[in-house]
């Protein structure tokens, strides 16, 4: 992270020759920074400094000398902002957590089409769970967010009821991705994401995640309208075909039509079954 690097740096490394880094010169860096960050970039910090053979992690990570940035360019997929207004309209709400800079976020978020508060890691750090759950419903935008708070996260929204899908590919989402209520890994990911997750995407294509909602949804409703019938079957049809209305009402079911009744069922619950094969997902 740029702003933890520069913040540990002691002296600059520029055309050949060590500069002493003063506060004028790190708001400067910082600067740079965030215009980098703004334009969408994942953007790395590099420093170094010569270290004695039995030095400490803490002597090794302090004092350090600033060698520079690098922006890469890390679009998102074609499809992702299709994937999100298919989500939205699905009455899926659809949050971003992520460990680059809050700056990037929100100009990836912006390019996607993803509107809503944010919140930072250190924003996160200082918040009680009661403050942070009221903050959750409101926020969509996550970012220099830890293993720790994406796990934090996820337990805060299942706390209030949500249920809770995290997609993932590195080994920093596998916490989060065991304990949501759906984990997808991307194929394309470590395997220690596949094997935390319950689901894995083999192209790594978001456009996947919809098409099994929309078709886990249409077999949930064929399973509601089989069910619907198997009731109407077995608790009208053969009580009346058995006579149970022939004392009060003198009304007694032809066995024929109990039957007929019966078969029309089956034929429903088939009819239905196949209607599946002819769906089409919400995306191309």
């Amino acid at each position: 992270a740029p702003e933890v690097i520069i913040e540990r740096c002691k002296h600059e490394f520029l055309e050949g020759k060590y500069y002493r880094l003063n506060e004028k010169r790190k708001e400067e860096l910082l600067k740079v920074y965030a215009e980098l960050a703004e334009q969408g970039l994942r953007v790395l910090g590099f420093a170094f400094k010569k270290v004695k053979e039995k030095a400490t992690q803490k002597d090794a990570e302090n004092d350090l000398v600033f060698v520079g940035f690098q922006g890469m360019l890390d679009p998102p997929r074609p499809e992702v902002k299709e994937a999100i207004r298919v989500c939205k309209e699905a009455g899926i709400n659809v949050k971003m957590i992520t460990g680059d800079s809050l700056l990037t976020a929100k100009a990836v978020a912006k390019e996607i089409e993803l509107t809503g508060e944010s919140l930072s890691g250190n924003e996160i750090e200082n918040m009680s769970d009661e403050e942070l759950k009221a903050k959750l419903k409101e926020t969509t935008i996550f970012a220099r967010i830890s293993p720790q708070q994406k796990l934090r996260i996820v337990t805060l929204l299942k706390e209030q009821g949500e249920i809770v899908a995290v997609t993932g590919d590195g080994i920093n989402d596998a916490p989060a991705l065991a304990q949501a209520d759906v984990g997808i890994a991307i194929g394309t990911g470590t395997d220690v994401a596949m094997e935390s997750s319950d689901i894995t995407l083999i192209g790594g294509d978001l456009r996947g995640i919809v098409t099994a909602i929309a078709l886990s949804k249409a077999t949930i409703r064929n399973i509601k309208q089989n069910l619907f019938w198997a009731f109407a079957y077995n608790t009208i049809l053969i009580p009346v075909a058995a006579g149970i209305l022939f004392p009060f009402f003198g009304i007694l079911l032809n066995p024929i039509f109990a039957a007929g009744a019966m078969a029309f069922s089956s034929v429903t619950v088939v009819s239905n079954a196949l209607r599946l094969k002819r769906f089409k997902p919400p995306m191309g």
